[in-house]
């Protein structure tokens, strides 16, 4: 570490110098030791990808595996026996296959919905990435039983769309029934899509300067008592010494997070929760919180500083944050009063590096994150109520029972009332917050902001873009879920699981290209100054009525198609492996970067 040789003896008077002199070393000494000594926090292990035939593959397990932590040993249900589950990474445009075996043993059919049932039965779910609900895709209906059942082991297969926004995502079981044991008992972990080569440049060096030493948080409230309440005596997987509940990270019962003053660190953070929110408060006016990006989608003015160094996360949201401290020291980071996790600040530069904030546009985003706020187009409305049992007033039925539909391409406007209490998640596409919806600390959510998870009630704004089929929504508190607070709703036209038309033949075709549609007005490139403090945002009132499945509006201008964009020369260095689109990304300016491996990634 740079700071162990900041200092100098004299080199005059040593003899009367000698106390000072040893006194120095054997600080030296202890900092050594300390530093040594010290354990810092990693990423979790990434799962391994396979390339053949233009597909990456990789396989999991899920089954039994004991844990001891914070002095309570556990047998629950994990991913390949690992808490929290393997990070799965991937890239823009590319083919994932990813084979879930369930090597679990109790095989239980039930036929009754909105009941604990099946514990041993499981599935995936890509929670937040922009992917079809349609099987082999995201589709939380493919049911993989444990052995001696019919489908013990399933492959997934999931095209990432080439224009999808770089993020931090999680994934979770997601079986009608056993969500709530087996997210509780800690079965999640990290999903995280790497930035596009030509996001990588349109953002600022200081922004992807981070990447070099980000880390993947996975923080769990392992709440083993309800785990064990809710599975009762039909579970007979999980087991526990003590029916408690505490945080781990990555894992880890209070782990050490290592910085160097006034060097940024990104963190990706993932929080899992069965029942809670949570706001996890840096203890040290010397560390700033810059918010990055919520629910794995950037912000419109990147960074957000949050002068009271808090993070909030709902039951299920992500936040991507730069912390930075000035001083050096150990500091805790906590939630209600507990200590989730350390932050241990050795001497690193001496000045704070100073940055300037940039502004993510339209033009920098997708199709399905087109900025809706000043849309006047025709759009559809809808008001969803959320209780413990119901969503709009039904309880769970089946997965043909469509609260409603909508096409493909739709711009829609939905009202959700009872979020407070009943956190609101939908399947594939993320929305966008344009009124109320407002929680966290000052400045953590703003109305603009895109999510996929609301804690509160709020109008909101989506297209329907790209897939066609069904769509989940559901509380958040899984075992509100499993009990019945679960319903679909249905997108007509668009893409299947194959990237071929969903149907029927009158609605709007399957379109897999890049091209995202034209705003309706431009947006409000915000001028970047020097972070401070965001104030409070001033929260707009919707004027739209939005109380039934209607057409609404006079379109004034419809959404148009831009005139693709040249590609720049390509170079010849292109073709090469390992660096070639790491540290040269403009070389992959009109190709694919492939791979996903770290620096094991090239253009083609």
């Amino acid at each position: 570490k740079p700071y162990l040789f900041s200092r100098s003896v004299p080199s005059s008077n040593m003899v009367s110098s000698l106390p000072v002199a040893f006194a120095f070393v054997f600080s030296l000494f202890s900092i050594i030791k300390n530093v040594a000594s010290q354990t810092c926090l990693v990423s979790p292990p990434e799962l391994p990808w396979t390339l053949g035939n233009g597909v990456y593959s990789g396989s999991i397990t899920f089954d039994a595996a004991t844990f001891t932590k914070n002095g309570v040993t556990f047998t629950t249900r994990v991913h390949n026996g690992m808490l929290p589950s393997p990070t799965l990474r991937m890239v823009a445009g590319e083919t994932y296959e990813l084979t879930l075996t369930n090597m679990l043993t109790d095989v239980n059919p039930s036929s009754t919905i909105n009941v604990v049932k099946e514990l041993d039965y499981t599935n995936i779910h890509t929670h937040g990435v922009h992917l079809t609900g349609e099987a082999p895709g995201d589709s939380v209906f493919t049911v993989v039983t444990p052995q001696g059942g019919p489908l013990t082991s399933y492959t997934y297969r999931y095209h990432i769309p080439c224009d999808h926004i770089g993020g931090t995502h999680w994934y979770h079981p997601h079986h009608h029934g056993s969500t709530t044991v087996q997210v509780g008992g800690g079965a999640a972990g990290a999903l995280i899509i790497e930035d596009r080569p030509d996001e990588v440049l349109n953002y600022p060096q200081w922004y992807n300067d981070l990447a070099e030493d980000e880390l993947v948080l996975v923080i769990q409230n392992l709440d083993l008592g309800k785990v064990a309440q809710v599975g009762g005596n039909l579970d007979n997987t999980f087991s526990t010494s003590s029916n408690t509940a505490f945080y781990t990270v990555n894992g880890e019962y209070q782990p050490s997070i290592c910085l160097e003053t006034h060097k940024r660190r990104k963190l990706r953070i993932s929080h899992v929760d069965l029942q809670s929110s949570a706001t996890f408060l840096i203890d040290s006016t010397s560390c700033t919180v810059e918010l990055l990006a919520r629910d794995g989608v950037l912000l419109e003015t990147v960074p957000r500083v949050i002068g009271s160094h808090e993070m909030w996360f709902s039951v299920s949201s992500r936040a991507d944050v730069a912390v930075q401290c000035s001083v050096a020291g150990t500091y805790s980071l906590v939630s209600g009063g507990v200590t989730v996790a350390l932050f241990v600040v050795t001497n690193g530069d001496a000045t704070p590096t100073t940055i300037t904030p940039f502004s993510v546009t339209d033009a920098m985003r997708p199709g399905y994150l087109q900025d809706l706020r000043s849309y006047s187009g025709t759009y559809n409305t809808q008001t969803i109520g959320m209780s413990a049992k119901t969503i709009k007033g039904q309880k769970w039925s089946s997965p043909d029972n469509f609260l409603f539909e909508v096409d493909a391409g739709s711009v829609n406007e939905w009202t959700i009332n009872g979020a407070g209490a009943h956190p609101f998640h939908v399947h594939i596409n993320h929305f966008q917050i344009i009124s109320n919806g407002l929680t966290g600390p000052s400045g953590w959510s703003q109305v603009g902001d895109w999510i996929d998870s609301l804690n509160t009630g709020a109008t909101v704004r989506f297209r329907a873009d790209r897939f066609g089929g069904t769509v989940v929504l559901h509380c958040h508190i899984l075992e509100h879920e499993d009990g019945g607070a679960m319903a679909v709703y249905k997108i007509n036209g668009g893409c299947n699981g194959d990237k071929a038309d969903f149907g029927p033949p009158s609605a709007p075709a399957c379109d897999w290209s890049c091209t995202a549609p034209a705003p309706t007005a431009p947006a409000t490139t915000a001028t970047p100054t020097t972070a401070t403090p965001t104030s409070p945002p001033t929260t707009t009132t919707s004027t739209t009525t939005t109380t039934t499945t209607t057409t609404t509006g006079t379109a004034s201008e419809s959404p148009t198609t831009p005139s693709p964009t040249t590609p720049a020369p390509v170079p010849s260095s292109c073709a090469q492996t390992d660096d070639s689109c790491k540290n040269n990304l403009e070389c992959c300016i009109g190709l694919t970067c492939s791979g996903g491996f770290g620096n094991q990634r090239f253009c083609e």
